[in-house]
């Protein structure tokens, strides 16, 4: 998903765009050959996306943190000490923290309580991000007016951004819609009926908006791309590691 991203941003102008993973292997074959083969196997990348290893140069007035959800307070711990207090964060992981229970915008607001950052999720397969195919997803923050700004900067024709204002909402869409995308697999791989998996789905959707009530969210959001959007791409394609989990496990596997 990081490297779909960077070639969406690449793609806005000839600005560089720097990407940071641990491996090696990684930082190398993006530098010599414009290529992610272990993560997005495919996608020819765009020539201004420079790979490195080294947190401390993967810092700009724009960062986003594309990190699983369980390693997104150890990464931005160490990376503190690199920010400049006046860049924006954009957070595109999709959890909550396991050990905690905390949102992502709970632990940003713990270690850099005074930096602007927004939430970006919603209906999107790396890979089809990765070759331009068309998708649109939501950015929220705590202002409008800069979830607009921010919109307008890194949308493109094929990759639009609707502005939010709802943080709580945005996050559990997307947390909360893997565990219905689970069960949706084996509600298929049982073999119960599009009948059964219409059930389940309707009433995953009342359960998230109760959820996202009940935590300060709105129920808006649930019904939006980053709620009904992510359950109807991640609950019913075979593209979604989730479902495919879940048939295997209805299946027996």
């Amino acid at each position: 998903w990081g490297t779909a991203i960077a070639n969406s941003l690449a793609r806005l102008d000839n600005s560089s765009v720097i990407i940071w993973a641990q491996e090696k292997e990684v930082v190398n074959e993006i530098n010599s050959k414009n290529k992610n083969s272990l993560f997005l196997e495919g996608i020819d990348l765009e020539n201004n996306i420079y790979a490195t290893d080294n947190l401390a140069e993967a810092v700009a007035p724009l960062i986003f943190y594309v990190t699983p959800a369980q390693n997104f307070r150890e990464i931005i711990s160490i990376q503190q000490n690199y920010i400049d207090k006046k860049s924006e964060i954009v957070i595109c992981s999709k959890g909550v923290e396991i050990s905690s229970g905390k949102l992502l915008s709970e632990i940003i607001n713990n270690i850099l309580p005074n930096i602007n950052y927004y939430i970006l999720s919603g209906p999107s397969f790396a890979h089809e991000v990765g070759k331009n195919k068309p998708a649109a997803l939501v950015i929220s923050s705590n202002s409008i007016k800069n979830s607009i700004r921010i919109s307008s900067h890194i949308s493109s024709k094929n990759f639009r951004l609707y502005p939010s204002d709802d943080i709580i909402g945005v996050q559990l869409g997307g947390a909360i819609k893997n565990i219905y995308a689970i069960s949706s697999g084996i509600v298929s791989g049982l073999n119960f009926g599009e009948n059964a998996r219409a059930a389940l789905l309707t009433r995953a959707i009342s359960e998230m908006v109760r959820i996202s009530v009940s935590l300060g969210g709105n129920k808006e959001s649930i019904f939006g791309l980053s709620g009904v959007g992510d359950i109807l791409l991640t609950c019913t394609s075979k593209l979604s590691r989730n479902f495919s989990l879940g048939v295997a496990i209805g299946e027996g596997a």
